[in-house]
Protein backbone atom coordinates (compact mmCIF):
# COMPACT_ATOMS: atom_id res chain seq x y z
CA UNK A 1 0.00 0.00 0.00
CA UNK A 2 1.28 3.43 -0.92
CA UNK A 3 0.58 4.95 2.50
CA UNK A 4 2.62 2.28 4.28
CA UNK A 5 5.58 2.96 1.98
CA UNK A 6 5.29 6.72 2.43
CA UNK A 7 4.71 6.72 6.20
CA UNK A 8 8.32 6.19 7.36
CA UNK A 9 9.41 9.25 5.35
CA UNK A 10 6.59 11.32 6.79
CA UNK A 11 7.59 10.32 10.31
CA UNK A 12 11.32 10.89 9.66
CA UNK A 13 10.90 14.43 8.37
CA UNK A 14 9.61 15.36 11.84
CA UNK A 15 7.28 18.11 10.74
CA UNK A 16 4.05 16.20 11.14
CA UNK A 17 1.41 16.13 8.50
CA UNK A 18 -2.09 14.99 7.75
CA UNK A 19 -3.44 12.15 5.66
CA UNK A 20 -6.92 12.53 4.17
CA UNK A 21 -8.80 9.73 2.50
CA UNK A 22 -12.15 10.09 0.77
CA UNK A 23 -14.49 7.32 1.78
CA UNK A 24 -17.81 8.79 0.74
CA UNK A 25 -20.86 8.35 2.89
CA UNK A 26 -21.03 4.75 1.68
CA UNK A 27 -18.02 4.07 3.86
CA UNK A 28 -20.62 4.20 6.64
CA UNK A 29 -23.84 2.97 5.03
CA UNK A 30 -24.62 0.68 2.11
CA UNK A 31 -26.53 1.72 -0.95
CA UNK A 32 -28.33 -0.99 -2.94
CA UNK A 33 -26.80 -2.07 -6.22
CA UNK A 34 -23.28 -0.84 -5.44
CA UNK A 35 -21.80 -3.71 -3.45
CA UNK A 36 -18.21 -3.55 -4.78
CA UNK A 37 -18.15 0.24 -4.37
CA UNK A 38 -19.52 -0.07 -0.82
CA UNK A 39 -16.92 -2.70 0.04
CA UNK A 40 -14.11 -0.50 -1.25
CA UNK A 41 -15.32 2.49 0.76
CA UNK A 42 -15.81 0.44 3.96
CA UNK A 43 -12.26 -0.87 3.43
CA UNK A 44 -11.05 2.69 3.01
CA UNK A 45 -12.54 3.58 6.41
CA UNK A 46 -10.96 0.52 8.04
CA UNK A 47 -7.50 1.35 6.69
CA UNK A 48 -7.77 4.99 7.77
CA UNK A 49 -9.04 4.11 11.26
CA UNK A 50 -6.17 1.65 11.66
CA UNK A 51 -3.70 4.24 10.43
CA UNK A 52 -5.07 6.80 12.90
CA UNK A 53 -4.59 4.31 15.75
CA UNK A 54 -1.05 3.55 14.59
CA UNK A 55 -0.22 7.25 14.41
CA UNK A 56 -1.79 8.19 17.76
CA UNK A 57 0.64 10.29 19.76
CA UNK A 58 2.51 11.48 16.67
CA UNK A 59 2.13 14.84 14.92
CA UNK A 60 0.53 13.10 11.94
CA UNK A 61 -3.24 13.28 11.73
CA UNK A 62 -5.71 11.24 9.72
CA UNK A 63 -9.11 12.32 8.43
CA UNK A 64 -11.74 10.30 6.61
CA UNK A 65 -13.80 12.50 4.31
CA UNK A 66 -17.34 11.13 4.16
CA UNK A 67 -19.04 13.04 1.38
CA UNK A 68 -22.50 12.78 -0.10
CA UNK A 69 -23.37 14.04 -3.52
CA UNK A 70 -21.08 16.68 -4.97
CA UNK A 71 -21.42 18.70 -8.16
CA UNK A 72 -18.71 16.91 -10.13
CA UNK A 73 -18.24 15.45 -13.58
CA UNK A 74 -18.12 11.88 -12.28
CA UNK A 75 -20.97 10.86 -14.63
CA UNK A 76 -18.53 11.65 -17.46
CA UNK A 77 -15.60 9.84 -15.86
CA UNK A 78 -15.24 7.39 -18.75
CA UNK A 79 -13.58 10.26 -20.60
CA UNK A 80 -10.48 9.57 -18.50
CA UNK A 81 -10.34 5.82 -19.12
CA UNK A 82 -7.06 4.76 -20.65
CA UNK A 83 -7.34 2.71 -23.84
CA UNK A 84 -5.04 0.09 -22.33
CA UNK A 85 -7.94 -0.99 -20.09
CA UNK A 86 -10.25 -1.64 -23.00
CA UNK A 87 -13.69 -0.28 -23.65
CA UNK A 88 -15.72 1.04 -20.75
CA UNK A 89 -18.61 -1.08 -19.53
CA UNK A 90 -21.84 0.21 -20.93
CA UNK A 91 -24.40 1.44 -18.44
CA UNK A 92 -28.01 2.21 -19.12
CA UNK A 93 -28.99 5.75 -20.08
CA UNK A 94 -31.33 5.72 -17.05
CA UNK A 95 -28.47 4.90 -14.68
CA UNK A 96 -26.29 7.60 -16.27
CA UNK A 97 -29.04 10.18 -15.92
CA UNK A 98 -29.74 9.17 -12.30
CA UNK A 99 -26.08 9.68 -11.42
CA UNK A 100 -25.98 13.00 -13.29
CA UNK A 101 -29.11 14.19 -11.47
CA UNK A 102 -27.61 13.13 -8.12
CA UNK A 103 -24.51 15.22 -8.87
CA UNK A 104 -26.48 18.25 -10.11
CA UNK A 105 -28.25 18.64 -6.75
CA UNK A 106 -25.06 18.03 -4.75
CA UNK A 107 -22.91 20.44 -2.83
CA UNK A 108 -20.51 22.62 -4.78
CA UNK A 109 -16.92 21.30 -4.62
CA UNK A 110 -15.64 24.43 -2.90
CA UNK A 111 -18.07 23.90 0.01
CA UNK A 112 -16.89 20.31 0.38
CA UNK A 113 -13.27 21.48 0.26
CA UNK A 114 -13.93 24.08 2.96
CA UNK A 115 -15.50 21.46 5.23
CA UNK A 116 -12.59 19.11 4.58
CA UNK A 117 -10.08 21.82 5.49
CA UNK A 118 -11.94 22.62 8.73
CA UNK A 119 -11.85 18.93 9.63
CA UNK A 120 -8.13 18.69 8.91
CA UNK A 121 -7.37 21.80 10.95
CA UNK A 122 -9.40 20.38 13.87
CA UNK A 123 -7.69 16.99 13.43
CA UNK A 124 -11.07 15.27 13.13
CA UNK A 125 -10.97 11.60 12.23
CA UNK A 126 -14.37 11.70 10.53
CA UNK A 127 -15.38 14.66 8.39
CA UNK A 128 -19.01 14.50 7.30
CA UNK A 129 -20.01 17.07 4.71
CA UNK A 130 -23.73 16.41 4.34
CA UNK A 131 -25.65 16.76 7.64
CA UNK A 132 -28.89 15.79 5.89
CA UNK A 133 -27.65 12.17 5.73
CA UNK A 134 -26.88 11.85 9.46
CA UNK A 135 -30.01 9.76 10.00
CA UNK A 136 -28.65 7.05 7.66
CA UNK A 137 -25.53 6.64 9.82
CA UNK A 138 -27.57 6.78 13.04
CA UNK A 139 -29.96 4.11 11.75
CA UNK A 140 -27.10 1.78 10.84
CA UNK A 141 -25.38 2.13 14.19
CA UNK A 142 -28.66 1.70 16.06
CA UNK A 143 -29.21 -1.61 14.21
CA UNK A 144 -25.69 -2.71 15.12
CA UNK A 145 -26.09 -1.76 18.78
CA UNK A 146 -29.52 -3.42 18.97
CA UNK A 147 -28.02 -6.68 17.70
CA UNK A 148 -25.10 -6.57 20.12
CA UNK A 149 -25.63 -8.74 23.21
CA UNK A 150 -25.56 -7.06 26.60
CA UNK A 151 -22.76 -8.09 28.95
CA UNK A 152 -23.74 -10.68 31.54
CA UNK A 153 -25.01 -9.30 34.84
CA UNK A 154 -22.43 -9.28 37.60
Amino acid sequence: MVIQAFLPRLKEQGEGGHIVTTASLVGMVCTPGTGPYNAAKFGNVAVAETLAAELAGTPIGVSILCIGNVQTRIPDSARNRSERYGAATETSPEANEALAAFCRVGQPPDEVAEKAMRGIMANELFVFTHPEYRNLVEDRFQRILAAYPSPPAA
